[in-house]
């Protein structure tokens, strides 16, 4: 409730100072004064008074919590000193805002009209507005990557009385398959097959 001197710079060239052990998210108040000294005589001049406020916190546990071939599903935790966040895409060499939320409650996001099995890589930070003045914490970066496209054209290719042999089409998307069996009420992986181009087993 009252105005407190936080420093005294005793030197006109120097004109900037850091105040710390401020509160995230929050609403300052600043005013400043010159002075000058001869002899034992001190003058000040008028104040010049500031408004801003401190940068809201990172956002923390940024993930890829779900994907598709086309969509990847953002997430994060809820920042609470925010008003909300920005989300950028790095496309065409330069950073990209795909996404501006405005409520810090929401914590995920869709991105859609991607490729299938290709890396992207995002990063997201959060702001805070008080009146005219908006503060944003710093960025926290995400790489991850897009599902190749389903298998297509699974079929069983031979048979005998101890195996069969499964065939399907070259997925031009993926690295390989992970072949799995349904055993015991569960699915089970009986093969990893680490080639594109093996399309039977």
């Amino acid at each position: 409730g009252k105005w407190v001197q936080v420093a005294q710079i005793n030197s006109n060239s120097a004109t900037s100072y850091k105040v710390t052990g401020l509160t995230a998210a929050t609403a300052y108040s600043f005013r400043i004064r010159a002075y000058k000294t001869s002899g034992n005589v001190t003058a000040h001049s008028g104040y010049t008074k500031y408004n801003t406020l401190t940068s809201p916190t990172n956002v923390s546990s940024f993930k890829a919590s779900k994907r598709t071939s086309s969509t990847v599903t953002l997430g994060w935790s809820k920042n609470s000193t925010a008003t909300g966040y920005k989300l950028e895409q790095y496309k065409g060499g330069k950073w990209v805002q795909v996404a501006q939320i405005n409520s810090n409650s929401a914590t995920s996001y869709k991105i859609t009209g991607l490729t299938a099995a290709t890396a992207y890589s995002f990063r997201i930070r959060a702001y805070k507005t008080s009146g005219n003045a908006t503060a944003h914490s710093g960025y926290t970066n995400l790489s991850t990557l897009t599902s190749p496209t389903n298998v297509s054209n699974v079929v069983c290719a031979a048979r005998s009385y101890n195996s069969i042999t499964l065939s399907w089409n070259r997925n031009t998307t993926a690295t390989g398959y992970k072949l799995e069996q349904y055993k015991s009420g569960k699915w089970v992986q009986v093969a990893q097959i680490n080639s594109n181009s093996a399309t039977s087993y």
